[in-house]
């Protein structure tokens, strides 16, 4: 086999020491390369679409539908890695958000950072959360009304008639112990 001319990645000369069955001109060349090709292996496996539409990943997903795949030897969620693709790199703390409420999107288009918070109200906010459409509490009374309490950061509602149940069981024992 003639020894390689030039590089497949850069098409720059090979040194004149490379190997009969060396394709690439140095190790930056050859990470870069395979870089490429995970970067379009990753994009072979969306369903893009137009604009606007949802890109669904069609490779594997966790139960919540979210995309994973390996990036960098770790398993990450498929919208964290379209972000880092399409925007750059995700600041520590921060997490990527969906504007359409699609796990397995991966559309750059719909995804945008935010922090934990943020991220918490949008669930409120669209009606994801753990509670929504429960309309009684465990033990019959109704979540509404002045039976209800909300936590001032919107994270959370309490039946008051089991908070106050609770509060004089807590109470009686403390009396029974002290």
């Amino acid at each position: 086999m003639p020894r390689r001319l030039s590089c497949q990645h850069c098409a720059g000369p090979m040194p004149s020491s490379a190997r009969r069955s060396q394709f690439y001109c140095s190790r930056a060349c050859q990470g870069a390369a395979r870089s490429a090709k995970a970067i379009a292996k990753f994009w072979s496996r969306v369903a893009t679409a137009g604009p606007d539409d949802c890109w669904e990943w069609q490779g594997a997903r966790l139960r919540d539908g979210y995309g994973q795949a390996k990036y960098y030897g770790n398993a990450v969620g498929t919208h964290r890695i379209a972000y880092e693709l399409s925007h750059g790199p995700i600041a520590d703390g921060l997490l990527v958000r969906h504007t359409c409420d699609n796990p397995p999107c991966c559309n750059p288009a719909h995804l945008l950072l935010g922090t934990p918070a943020d991220n918490a109200a949008d669930r409120t906010e669209r009606g994801r959360h753990q509670s929504v459409g429960q309309t009684h509490c465990k033990n019959g009374h109704p979540l509404s009304g002045d039976n209800l309490y909300v936590r001032p950061d919107g994270r959370g509602r309490r039946c008051k008639a089991c908070v106050r149940t609770a509060k004089r069981r807590y109470e009686a024992r403390l009396k029974e112990v002290g």
